[in-house]
């Protein structure tokens, strides 16, 4: 890598901040805490909307 001057990340390529489905997981969190549902089916319909 170095040879070819390819420039190496100094964190793990596991890292939350990389992960796109822990994106997801806050926007869908964020949703949800500001259009509570109060039965499952409520819940069914948010998850639809997100």
């Amino acid at each position: 890598m170095e040879e070819n001057n390819v420039p190496l990340l100094k964190w793990v390529s596991s890292s939350p901040g990389l992960s796109l489905i822990e994106s997801l997981w806050h926007e869908m969190k964020q949703f949800l805490r500001q259009h509570t549902a109060r039965t499952i089916t409520e819940l069914r319909q948010k998850l639809q909307e997100i």
